[in-house]
């Protein structure tokens, strides 16, 4: 349940139902309608104006006010295609237990399925499973993938694995990407990428971006 004691900003995208409360989250109406999944955040904590749908999968924050009054900003957000996980219980470390794209996702026997060389990898969502068919070599951790391990496995195409925003979820060459510090720094999406570009100095950290190591 959500306490508020005012009317909170909601929206309906893609056919599913999004509020934002006072603490500057995004939150979705559950599968079985009784509850509501954490799915994403605005930049700047505040009590939303308004919430209005960008096609099926984004949503534009309009204003809002914060304790340290208001707050005239607006910023489009993409709710995650999953919610943000509870911790789990016991993990075999034999099986696979989290998405190989969104790496703090778990995955169950209801999660979709791709084969790769006769072994069976599973997705958390539609939005991960294209991921994986556009560029598969990129999401081959055999760490995530216990079931790939003895396999040869191809080296990857670029030495930054995770997007420097969404810092579990794993980034590929043909991610959306900008030229920073002479380097090419990629990431999960196109909202990822214009976080990024509002402030890049709160998000390139050489630890997430080996490739900015070799420019200090």
């Amino acid at each position: 349940m959500l306490r508020n004691g005012f009317t909170p900003a909601v929206a309906t995208c893609g056919g599913q139902l999004y509020v934002s409360p006072a603490d500057g989250k995004l939150y979705r109406l559950n599968k079985q309608r009784d509850g509501w999944d954490e799915v994403g955040s605005v930049q700047k904590p505040r009590t939303v104006h308004r919430l209005v749908a960008l096609g099926d999968t984004r949503l534009i924050v309009l204003g809002g006010a914060s304790r340290a009054g208001n707050v005239a900003e607006t910023e489009v957000v993409e709710p995650a295609c999953c919610p943000t996980p509870m911790k789990a219980a016991a993990i075999d470390p034999n099986q696979q237990c989290y998405c190989p794209v969104m790496t703090s996702t778990l995955v169950d026997g209801e999660s979709r399925e791709v084969e790769y060389q006769g072994v069976k990898v599973k997705l958390c969502c539609a939005a991960c499973l294209r991921k994986w068919n556009a560029d598969p070599e990129a999401y081959l951790n055999a760490e995530l993938l216990p079931q790939l391990k003895g396999k040869t496995l191809p080296t990857r195409s670029i030495a930054q694995v995770y997007c420097p925003v969404y810092r579990d979820r794993v980034v590929s060459a043909k991610d959306p990407s900008v030229v920073y510090q002479g380097q090419t720094i990629y990431f999960f999406n196109e909202t990822a990428k214009q976080r990024f570009l509002a402030d890049p100095e709160q998000y390139a950290r050489p630890e997430l971006l080996p490739q900015l190591k070799a420019t200090r």
